[in-house]
């Protein structure tokens, strides 16, 4: 990928102090709970289960806002908002479907970057 980088190490830097096994170690975590995620929030879009788009926005815009994938989590506010007050639900999927683009582009980008 030549484009710009879709996420931000910065607070992953402050946190880990310079260790870069812990970096390592917390970027894996992303990696594995971001693509878990992002295929939960897809099998439960497509099912129609509102209330499990809820939850699962809700836990993958905080695990996308520490490495700072700002679109993806911009999106997932909100699909978060929408499946919680049910407004716009037609919307969800193409809001679903566009952040995975973003998420899993996201990951393969640290993996080859941090050579993961």
């Amino acid at each position: 990928m030549d484009s710009e980088k879709l996420y931000d190490l910065s607070y992953m830097n402050q946190v880990t102090k310079g260790n870069t096994a812990l970096l390592e170690k917390l970027c894996q975590a992303f990696i594995t709970g971001a693509s878990q995620g992002i295929a939960t929030l897809e099998t439960a879009s497509e099912a129609g289960n509102i209330d499990l788009v809820q939850e699962t926005s809700h836990t993958l815009k905080t695990t996308l806002a520490t490495m700072n994938v700002r679109e993806a989590t911009a999106l997932l506010i909100l699909i978060n908002k929408s499946a919680r007050l049910k407004v716009n639900t037609e919307e969800i999927p193409a809001m679903v479907e566009r952040a995975a683009v973003i998420i899993r582009d996201a990951v393969t980008q640290l993996k080859n970057d941090l050579q993961l």
